[in-house]
């Protein structure tokens, strides 16, 4: 399999600092990105992920870059003999601590107090391709010219299923709260080569509606991430706009 990948991040008009990140592999963006390929027959195990940081004027920055550095770390710690249950027993043991570590983080530096994050990340690896996630940031899936979320909102109106009730308002994130309950999922057989995977910032989907989602992923397959965040800015966002595309090949 291959991927052929596309991230980009922008601050935006409005707010003064980034409090999104990105990872690809071991490289940590927070100012647009880059465009790659990857051979998963030569590199079997990859981390992708966008974290989407909250607390005052630099929590949320710290937050972001901090969760995705040690998402980089965990996934270093990974050989490719690990069995699918195996996998998942280690992501949710390791983001159970990441949040306790977060948390401490900021009630040990006061200036950081209330740092927390939201984490979406797909880790490819000989035993599946494994979805873990806690917040609002958003994995889709686009097949056949129709896209589909692929994860469930941490918010109010997510946990609640009543789209009335206020988005900004998250119930599950990395750092804040008493605990964090991650979703977490081997995506291996909804995941066929020709599919278009988006991981993005609520920053993106306030500034486009699907059917934009859609229709620039499909009209601009070398370049999506950065035309949607251009899109999304333009559309009248006023949060960071981070998105990642990977296009799945045989």
């Amino acid at each position: 399999m291959k991927l052929s990948i596309d991230a980009y991040t922008l601050c935006g008009p409005i707010r003064s600092i980034n409090q999104d990140a990105l990872l690809v592999d071991a490289s940590i963006f927070t100012n647009q990105g880059e465009t790659c390929e990857v051979n998963l027959s030569h590199q079997p195990i990859l981390a992708i992920a966008v974290a989407d940081g909250m607390g005052g004027h630099k929590g949320g920055e710290v937050a972001s870059r901090m969760v995705l550095a040690q998402t980089s770390q965990f996934v270093k710690t990974l050989s490719p003999g690990l069995d699918e249950q195996t996998i998942a027993t280690m992501i949710l043991e390791w983001m159970t601590q990441l949040h306790q570590t977060i948390k401490q983080h900021g009630l040990t530096h006061p200036d950081l107090s209330g740092m927390g994050s939201t984490l979406t990340a797909l880790l490819f690896h000989p035993s599946g391709i494994f979805l873990f996630h806690a917040g609002d940031t958003k994995l889709y899936r686009l097949r056949n010219e129709m896209l589909v979320q692929l994860t469930r909102d941490h918010n109010l109106a997510g946990m609640t299923h009543n789209p009335l009730a206020p988005k900004n308002i998250l119930l599950n994130a990395i750092g804040t709260g008493e605990r964090v309950i991650p979703d977490i999922e081997n995506l291996v057989n909804k995941i066929l080569p020709g599919d278009t995977l988006l991981i993005c910032s609520d920053g993106l989907t306030d500034g486009l509606t699907n059917n934009s989602l859609e229709n620039i992923i499909l009209t601009n397959p070398n370049q999506s991430a950065k035309t949607l965040v251009e899109a999304a800015i333009n559309g009248g966002s006023s949060d960071n706009c981070s998105a990642i595309t990977l296009t799945v090949k045989a």
